[in-house]
């Protein structure tokens, strides 16, 4: 980093300190829905630092908010920053207790859905427990149905599936999330990761080719269409000709 980088990230971090200590001295000099907002603006604004100070800071706000508006609005929201804080810092038994809160002491908010998958790819990427993130992945496939988090969490359990070594199993699991189609980021993934199962196994040429053009037809605009592509041995022209 050079010097004027350097002295430009200092300076940011400065004026980012002052806004969300601004925010939270209004907080704590408010009452009601104002005071609650504050909070979670200071929280908002600590979070775009990831040192020690910002993340015991947020964990001040929301420990203080939780203490003075146990059912604010906001809180779910503080609880998931929280966690996010810790996760950025390696904290991530830590993280997961505050996306446990979310997801028990919140269910029904907006941030429960996205916590309890945050919860299964920490055990997963992070702490190598692979049979505590399968059972979180089948929670939000039960729980969160038809939404882009039970999408995420059946690719995810197929990318785990595949890593030990079952690639039949994570077959059904991405083609399943294909076939949901809820959120095209994530369903074009699994399809094509699918394919490429079915013809690393060399299953009959002829059912890969179908599983290829299923593959067009749906996902036209993907940046996976080339990998799908790349995988025949006829171009997908050539097939849907035939």
């Amino acid at each position: 980093m050079h010097m004027n980088d350097a002295t430009d990230h200092v300076l940011r971090e400065e004026l980012i300190v002052r806004a969300a200590t601004s925010h939270l001295e209004s907080a704590n000099a408010q009452s009601g829905r104002l005071a609650e907002k504050a909070y979670r603006d200071a929280g908002l604004i600590w979070s775009q630092l990831s040192t020690d100070f910002a993340i015991l800071s947020i964990l001040e706000a929301t420990l203080t908010l939780q203490h003075r508006f146990p059912n604010s609005v906001y809180l779910p929201e503080m609880l998931y920053l929280t966690a996010e804080a810790c996760c950025r810092q390696g904290q991530y038994e830590q993280a997961i207790l505050f996306w446990q809160r979310v997801v028990t002491g919140t269910p029904d908010s907006t941030f429960s859905p996205q916590a309890l998958l945050d919860i299964g790819k920490t055990q997963h990427q992070h702490l190598n427990c692979p049979d505590q993130a399968l059972d979180v992945y089948r929670q939000c496939v039960v729980l969160h149905p038809e939404t882009a988090v039970a999408s995420e969490a059946l690719l995810l359990t197929g990318k785990l599936l595949e890593e030990q070594g079952e690639g039949e199993t994570a077959f059904h699991m991405y083609y399943t999330c294909h076939l949901q189609n809820h959120h095209p980021g994530i369903s074009d993934e699994a399809l094509y990761r699918a394919i490429r199962i079915r013809h690393d196994l060399m299953v009959e040429e002829d059912q890969v080719h179908i599983l290829m053009l299923e593959f067009r037809h749906t996902y036209p605009q993907s940046p996976y269409l080339k990998h799908v592509e790349s995988l025949g041995s006829r171009p997908l022209e050539s097939i849907q000709d035939s």
